[in-house]
């Protein structure tokens, strides 16, 4: 039980008013072509360095089943 604890609190990314592709990317250990292909499945097309506002973030971070704080 409280290993589970521990793995669940370690799944938080830390985002401001937004956050680049390439940092959301190396917050959840990914790397950032793995980000870029889920933004482009929503329908976005970024980059490595675009910022991409909180919401976006969450929206990514819970496809990987990451929580934002």
């Amino acid at each position: 039980l409280e290993l589970t604890k521990m793995k669940a609190s370690k799944r938080v990314v830390k985002v401001g008013d937004s956050i680049t592709v390439g940092e959301l990317a190396k917050q959840m250990s990914l790397k950032a072509g793995e980000v870029i292909a889920k933004l482009l499945q929503m329908g976005m097309m970024a980059t490595i360095n675009q910022a991409i506002d909180k919401d976006t973030a969450e929206i990514i971070a819970g496809e990987f089943e990451y929580q934002i704080e």
